[in-house]
């Protein structure tokens, strides 16, 4: 094991930790110290480890404005040992903060919180700059999901297009690492959602039936290449993420958030295509139903999406390759594109 991270949300209050009677809760400080000493004794005992201290995205003196300073206490002392900085993927904790009662975030509040993920880079960079001159350190981001919650958007169509729109926004914010929580977990009976991206426990479908946020991953395998390339829309409730693939290929990723097809203009830029295609499509009747469809063939009456994938064959295509490529995509999908 190569890349290792020294704790996790150690700042939390909620972690076991901070919980020990006559014991303060950890601060920014005392965990760069401990940092320091860990990743000392691990490089002896293997000199390749790259090691990842964590951050916390916002710089405040409360507790869950910035975890009381912990990146401004903790940055200065790390003395060059951590190769990179890890934090959580969670941009929204849906419940009353006295009640501790669910309260269900809107399809515009979910939408919203793609842009999280490059506000919080540059967060952690400004915190850097401010508090560490110099320091200038790749962040992973452990773990993430829709909500922070066994929720009813984790296991709905929403979650697999919203999943297919924060990749690219990871991406193209310069994350080099990002992980999914997680690949199995357990259906929540009293919230009615799920983490995983299997099923685990859910009476309504068969266990290790592939949720929606399953097949954002399975467009990314398929379509997009080793390069991010940059790329822009004229309309505001369609997302794309465009790369290129070593062989010369065109990829796109194209999220249509809205209700209604759309028809897109895809113009090139400097790609000059020869007039293939071949596409995938994640789609489903109802941005909040759980069961969504693969190329048109869908998942179980209870929801989730179908498998294996492999025998569903892609969509294939020709166009003319002088002229712009009239795409129509459907309501509510996330299309993966290879143009040839």
């Amino acid at each position: 094991v190569r890349n290792w991270e020294i704790g996790k949300e150690n700042y939390g209050p909620w972690e076991v930790g901070n919980l020990m009677p006559g014991h303060p809760q950890l601060s920014g400080e005392e965990y760069a110290r401990d940092f320091n000493t860990i990743a000392a004794a691990m490089r002896q005992a293997d000199p390749d480890v790259r090691l990842g201290a964590v951050i916390y995205q916002f710089d405040g003196g409360d507790e869950w404005t910035g975890h009381h300073w912990w990146g401004r206490r903790m940055l200065p002392l790390l003395n060059s040992q951590a190769d990179f900085l890890v934090m959580p993927g969670y941009f929204l904790w849906p419940f009353d903060a006295d009640t501790r009662q669910y309260l269900p975030p809107s399809d515009k509040d979910l939408w919203g919180l793609v842009d999280e993920a490059r506000n919080d880079r540059k967060s952690v960079s400004l915190m850097e700059r401010q508090y560490a001159p110099g320091l200038d350190l790749p962040v992973a981001i452990s773990e993430f999901n829709i909500l922070n919650a066994t929720a009813p958007p984790g296991v709905e169509l929403i979650s697999g297009l919203y999943t297919a729109e924060i990749l690219g926004e990871y991406i193209k914010a310069g994350y080099p690492s990002v992980c999914f929580w997680d690949w199995k977990n357990a259906y929540d009976p009293q919230l009615k959602g799920d983490f995983g991206m299997l099923s685990t426990g859910d009476p309504s479908v068969p266990d290790d039936t592939p949720r929606p946020s399953y097949y954002a991953f399975a467009l990314y395998a398929r379509a997009f290449g080793s390069q991010m390339l940059e790329a822009h829309t004229s309309d505001p409730q369609v997302r794309v993420y465009a790369s290129g693939f070593t062989n010369g290929e065109l990829g796109l990723i194209l999220v249509n958030q809205d209700d209604k097809p759309r028809s897109l203009e895809l113009q090139w830029g400097d790609f000059k295509p020869a007039g293939r295609f071949t596409a995938w499509v994640l789609a489903g009747d109802n941005l909040r139903g759980p069961r969504v469809t693969w190329n048109g063939v869908a998942g179980p009456g209870g929801g989730g999406g179908p498998f294996p994938l492999d025998t569903i064959p892609p969509y294939r295509g020709t166009f003319k390759p002088g002229s712009p490529l009239e795409l129509n995509v459907p309501p509510r999908s996330a299309t993966g594109l290879v143009l040839y």
